[in-house]
């Protein structure tokens, strides 16, 4: 998972590297320790210092137990990931990244939400699903990310599929995924024509129940498309992540 935490930083940023909170960092952080998260933990993390500003309590409570240090708390729970999901999250975590960093500087973030739900490994030994939502607290004058805040719910007993979901809420992602689908000429050719139509409608959000009424073909038909999608790719690729893309909401 070290890609992930690769991926976003530059070499320089226009502000100092301070790993002191601001008063902003300060404000928020105090906001989340102040809301009550049943089933939940947040934390804000500096990619400056790779250094946690603050995390909550109820990642003993989720988790069943507490990191070695804050300064490892990103680290640790990257390891927890389930093996079989880790490929995609760490694909997704790098997509997102890269769309954020070809944005104008000038462009607000504000509004801006991932959510991914995947397997995070309880201290007992069994997994769990949750759902990681990612807000960008604060970018430089380059537009690198600079604090970001996340939120882990525990939906175990709300999502029962095995399936990665990813959600991104900007109208223009999915394009972006696609564009950058289709610069992996062997991913993209090794879809069929029938493939490739599908992956299109899933980034424009249908389910799959839309998809077979567009196509005029049945659910079955269109979720076999979607499996046979993953299993004609030997490695993770774009196109791998095109089939768990949703803009649905969790729940």
């Amino acid at each position: 998972m070290r890609q992930i935490l690769d991926s976003n930083p530059p070499s320089v940023y226009t502000q100092p590297e301070e790993c002191d909170a601001n008063q902003f960092i300060s404000d928020m952080a105090a906001q989340l320790a102040r809301t009550p998260l049943i089933g939940r933990f947040s934390y804000i993390y500096d990619y400056r210092v790779r250094a946690l500003l603050f995390v909550s309590q109820g990642i003993e409570e989720v988790l069943g137990a507490s990191p070695p240090s804050d300064r490892q708390t990103v680290e640790w729970l990257y390891d927890r990931v389930h093996p079989d999901d880790a490929p995609q999250v760490a694909q997704a975590s790098v997509l997102v990244n890269t769309y954020i960093r070809q944005c104008p500087p000038e462009e607000s973030f504000s509004q801006f939400v991932m959510a991914i739900d995947y397997r995070l490994r309880h201290a007992a030994g069994y997994y769990l699903r949750v759902l990681r939502q990612n807000l960008i607290l604060e970018r430089d004058l380059t537009g690198a990310v600079i604090t970001t805040a996340a939120i882990y719910t525990d939906i175990s007993h709300h999502k029962l599929t095995q399936d990665v979901r990813l959600h991104v809420n900007r109208p223009d992602f999915s394009a972006f995924v696609m564009q950058q689908a289709r610069t992996n000429i062997t991913a993209y050719k090794a879809l069929s024509s029938r493939e490739q139509q599908v992956a299109s409608l899933v980034l424009q959000g249908l389910t799959s129940s839309q998809i077979a009424a567009k196509l005029h073909t049945s659910v079955h038909t269109v979720n076999t498309h979607r499996r046979n999608m993953r299993h004609k790719l030997s490695a993770p690729s774009y196109y791998d992540l095109l089939c768990q893309l949703d803009k649905q909401d969790f729940g």
